[in-house]
């Protein structure tokens, strides 16, 4: 396949200038990790890895103890006090789909299982970019994103998720391939509402099919190796992750849902699960209004990606990085529609935002899934204009 298509840009952003910016952020996303591992990396799990613990504490847990360990927090904290002795008390709220998942890292020490972890999650998010929009230059942005360098240092699990979504994307044109990848994202269910809209709305039978095996396939083995009452705590788990969410124990400044800066505003519980639950409609709507005004698969894809990311309350910012897919998917449309390179303007101020909540400026990620489905909705109008399919 070709490259994508040139775009033409405003003299103010000639390509040079953005290329620079981009490479001046992969080198810096190099240098920073550099030299926390000069200092002592054992003590600084707030720095880098700090997520990380919890998956190589529950992956070796469940060989030490058992499974159903892993969903006790004061035991799994123990645990990854052995490695880490200041980690942080990150109790386990994934499914048993995805503490299978991440048995593989059982044979390894931290440090190790951590740059397996995360350095295979970069190659395989940048591979996956790459086969999606077969362009260098958009595979540079979007690895320069601020989500990718945030998800990196935490140590979870975006990048692994925006790949198997780029993936997903990439095969539309072979459903059942596609459906098999996307029913993967059942270890992370509640930020992919809006891929189930596309499924309900456009998915061949081959698409749900694949997906359902999939998921299946997972849910079962996860029976299998762990026991069926593993989903029973699991269950008992989500009103625990509720309360802590509504108390503000887990942090609101690290999300990114409405319903997090809402309570940052004192906007009571009630109150802001009300308007995340309208703030989510009103995503769906605009998903399927975009889904239903043209044809463009790439449209489809990018509107409910970002759509599906405005309804969960439970979206940090390490979630975000799966925002990079709809933009490159955004980018990709509007060459072939032949449109002016604004979409690559609106791409730079997205992936600069993060950098202004570092700096305590702003509080508005929330915005940002908004903002990318308003791109759409736009693109969507013009593709759908006569000469255009």
């Amino acid at each position: 396949m070709h490259e994508t298509p040139r775009m033409t840009l405003p003299h103010w952003l000639p390509v040079w200038r953005l290329d620079l910016y981009a490479r001046l952020l992969l080198l810096l996303y190099l240098l920073l990790p550099a030299i926390w591992l000069v200092t002592d990396f054992s003590q600084a799990p707030g720095v880098l890895g700090r997520d990380f613990i919890a998956f190589w504490a529950a992956a070796k847990l469940t060989s030490a103890q058992s499974a159903l360990a892993v969903y006790q927090p004061e035991i799994l904290l123990s645990f990854s006090r052995t490695a880490v002795p200041d980690a942080f008390d990150l109790p386990w709220f994934y499914p048993p789909t995805y503490l299978l998942m991440v048995q593989w890292l059982r044979p390894f020490s931290y440090p190790e299982a951590f740059a397996y972890f995360t350095g295979g999650s970069i190659v395989l998010y940048g591979f996956a970019v790459y086969a999606l929009c077969r362009s260098k230059r958009m595979t540079c942005y979007a690895l320069a994103l601020p989500f990718v360098f945030i998800t990196a240092q935490y140590g979870q699990n975006g990048l692994l998720l925006a790949a198997i979504v780029a993936a997903a994307a990439r095969m539309h044109s072979r459903p059942f391939i596609s459906g098999v990848l996307l029913g993967l994202l059942c270890i992370k269910p509640h930020l992919f509402i809006g891929l189930g809209l596309l499924l309900i709305t456009c998915a061949s039978p081959a698409m749900w099919g694949g997906a359902l095996l999939s998921s299946l396939v997972l849910a079962v083995s996860a029976t299998l190796m762990f026991s069926p009452a593993i989903w029973v705590i699991f269950f008992e788990t989500l009103d625990r992750a509720r309360l802590l969410l509504e108390q503000g124990v887990l942090p609101w400044w690290q999300m990114g849902s409405l319903f997090s800066g809402l309570r940052q505003w004192g906007v009571d519980v009630t109150g802001s699960h009300a308007l995340q639950l309208i703030w989510g409609l009103l995503g769906l709507l605009m998903t399927w209004r975009v889904i239903r005004s043209t044809r463009r698969w790439e449209l489809h894809w990018a509107a409910s990606i970002a759509g599906g990311l405005m309804v969960s309350p439970f979206l940090y910012q390490y979630d975000m990085v799966l925002l990079a897919i709809p933009l490159v998917l955004l980018v990709m449309s509007a060459c072939k529609d032949g449109l002016p390179g604004g979409q690559v303007q609106a791409f730079l101020v997205v992936a600069m935002l993060p950098l202004l909540d570092y700096l305590n400026l702003t509080h508005l990620n929330w915005v940002l899934p908004a903002i990318v489905l308003f791109m759409c909705w736009r693109q969507s109008r013009c593709s759908s204009l006569p000469g255009r399919s």
